[in-house]
Formats: structure tokens, C-alpha cells, sequence
């Protein structure tokens, strides 16, 4: 679980090192979206893979939010589910129906979990590891203001 302490070490001048240290966070396994009832309860980060490619990071941060809530959207009927649901059917020229087909036969997961981290803090972390990591249905910046940061170390 990550906290402050190490929430610290995430902050570096290196990208691949930022990238590296994010995926010695990440759960060991990958999770298809067929198991979604395994997906966990907490509040994190999710980086999302299709045949061990990554395709996609996302957060789910909000107080009532937890990571399996935020990924459920995007194999529902339902709005909210638009960001990464609406990117596959944009590639794959499908409809929604489709998409959450393919999302369930081909996508898996990894996660964070950043349960003791304010939720501002969480986004801010979902931004270092898309900037780091360069996932192509993220919208990357060019560079990333580490200045930014809303940083504070607990004693």
C-alpha cells in the first residue's frame, strides 16, 4: 500500500524510474474483466491491458468509489463508463454493446491500492503514472510539473 513516506519516492526527475517504481506496486496477476466480482474494493489506482500490452491508467478516488465500482461502469449500459469504454469503440468501430463484449473477452487488470491516500493526492498519482508509463488510450502530456505536486510528508 502506498502512503506518504513512499508517496515521496514517486516524485523523481526520471520517468522510467517512476515507471518502474509503479509497477513493483501493482498487483502480481491480471484480472480479466470476465472476474470482475474479483476486482477489489478499494480506492486506487487501475492500469488496464490488453495480451500484456497497457493500454489504459484510471483512478477511482471518489468517497463512495472503489477501483471494482469505477471499472464496472465501463461494462454497463450506463454513463460514466465513457472514457475508456468509448475509446474501444472508437478504435474497434463498434457499437457500446460491442465494446463491452470485447472489454469482457480480451481486457485485464492491475491495481494499486491507495486506500490511505487523499483522493486529490490519488489523481495526482493517476497523472505521474500516465506521464510515466505513456499508455496510448491516455491523453499524455508532454511533459509533466512535478512543482504541481500537493505534497505532504507525515512525521
Amino acid at each position: 500500500m502506498l502512503n506518504t513516506t513512499n508517496f515521496l519516492a514517486l516524485i523523481r526527475p526520471s520517468s522510467e524510474t517512476t515507471k518502474i517504481y509503479f509497477e513493483k506496486m501493482l498487483t502480481s496477476e491480471l484480472t480479466s474483466f470476465r472476474d470482475i466480482s474479483n476486482f477489489p474494493n478499494y480506492k486506487g489506482l487501475y492500469f488496464l491491458y490488453h495480451e500484456s500490452t497497457l493500454l489504459y491508467i484510471g483512478s477511482a478516488s471518489a468517497k463512495n468509489r472503489t477501483v471494482k465500482k469505477r471499472c464496472q461502469q465501463y461494462i454497463q449500459q450506463v454513463n460514466g463508463g465513457n472514457s475508456f469504454r468509448g475509446k474501444i469503440e472508437l478504435l474497434q468501430n463498434i457499437p457500446s454493446d460491442q465494446a463491452i463484449k470485447f472489454i469482457k473477452m480480451n481486457i485485464q487488470a492491475k491495481f494499486i491500492d491507495l486506500s490511505e491516500i487523499q483522493e486529490n493526492k490519488i489523481k495526482q498519482l493517476e497523472q505521474v503514472a500516465i506521464y510515466a508509463c505513456q499508455p496510448p488510450l491516455n491523453f499524455v502530456l508532454n511533459k509533466f510539473d512535478y512543482k504541481n505536486l500537493d505534497v505532504e510528508q507525515k512525521n
